[in-house]
């Protein structure tokens, strides 16, 4: 229990001065803002729709209003997706053409999301989380996988489409 209430607090200290301050830039705040409505949909979705398949929180300091999950899921959620697109957005400048860079954008976060197996991983083996059933981490990496990817890309779908349209408006005005 203590050690969950650290990391709860910890994980508070760290994710809403972020937020905050991205979520006041409309350019940025946009995406983070829907990975954060998709990490609470899929929350809920686990405790209404697949109770007794999902993850569950044996200690849970804050929980989400009338649900069990941890109100701190939903700023990681946005934390997460937010360093991900982030780091492919960089990875994306390499490129010159708009498409090459939306493209590498989309497959640098797709690959970066792969960090979701060692976070999974962590989150089973601390115990801040556990699956309702007693199966092995390794027999849900897919599932996992696509947990968080449906999560990041909430975000990476703005991202991209800023990249695609960044060029055009540019070359419009000339």
């Amino acid at each position: 229990m203590a050690f969950y209430a650290l990391f709860e607090i910890a994980a508070f200290a760290v994710t809403i001065p972020f937020l905050w301050y991205f979520l006041a830039r409309t350019k940025i705040g946009k995406p983070l803002a829907a990975s954060m409505l998709v990490t609470a949909v899929f929350e809920i979705l686990n405790e209404t729709v697949f109770a007794g398949v999902g993850t569950v929180y044996p200690d849970v300091l804050v929980p989400f209003p009338f649900f069990s999950f941890p109100l701190v899921i939903i700023p990681l959620g946005g934390f997460y997706s937010g360093i991900i697109n982030f780091t492919a957005l960089k990875a994306a400048g390499f490129f010159k053409g708009r498409f090459a860079r939306a493209v590498s954008f989309l497959i640098t976060a797709a690959l970066l999301n792969l960090l979701s197996i060692v976070i999974e991983s962590f989150g089973i083996y601390s115990g801040l989380w556990r699956h309702s059933h007693p199966t092995g981490i390794s027999t849900i990496y897919f599932a996992v996988y696509v947990y968080y990817l449906i999560i990041v890309f909430s975000a990476s779908v703005f991202t991209a489409a800023g990249i695609l349209n960044r060029k055009a408006s540019r070359s419009s005005q000339v």
